[in-house]
């Protein structure tokens, strides 16, 4: 093996032995250790992320675009149920 097919993890820094597993997180490339300790899958999309990068939202460990979603959503929901709630009270709502 020459010093190109060398694979670094890009978390640790470690060179990856040829023969192990690897995982990748956007362009990065992660060792096994990495993906234990420093990585998760989202709960939403399953995408592999960093556990810095993840946002814990309500006890559930997502990415970000996926936490954005779940607010547009919620944000949405609870737009259309004040707009519902306002029709019934307004008594034109049977």
């Amino acid at each position: 093996m020459n010093e190109e097919d060398v694979r670094y993890c890009d978390c640790c820094g470690e060179i990856i032995p040829e023969e192990s597993e690897f995982y990748l997180i956007g362009d990065d490339i992660i060792c096994e250790d990495c993906r234990r300790n420093a990585c998760g899958c989202c709960e939403n999309c399953d995408e592999l992320i960093y556990n810095s990068e993840a946002i814990t939202d309500d006890g559930h460990f997502v990415c970000r675009s996926c936490q954005k979603q779940v607010k547009k959503m919620t944000y949405t929901f609870s737009h259309i149920t004040a707009i519902f709630d306002r029709f019934h009270s307004s008594g034109l709502g049977l």
